[in-house]
């Protein structure tokens, strides 16, 4: 999880997970999950990076022009 916090809800426990942990699940009960940290980014992470900035800038122009 690279941002934000998540419980995650199996048959008789639930886990939480925080920014920065990665964790792999079997099964419904989470008996076997397993954790560790999260790899570095890589090309693909910073291509949506990039796109989720372009989009937010374009969002904040077109409100700045309508006003």
């Amino acid at each position: 999880m690279r941002h934000g916090s998540a419980v995650i809800y199996g048959d008789n426990r639930s886990l939480e997970m925080r920014r920065g942990e990665q964790m792999s699940f079997a099964g419904t009960d989470l008996a076997d999950a397993g954790s560790g940290n999260v790899p570095p980014g890589d090309a693909f992470d910073r291509w949506t990076a990039r796109a989720m900035r372009a989009r937010t800038s374009r969002g904040q122009r077109v409100m700045c022009r309508e006003r």
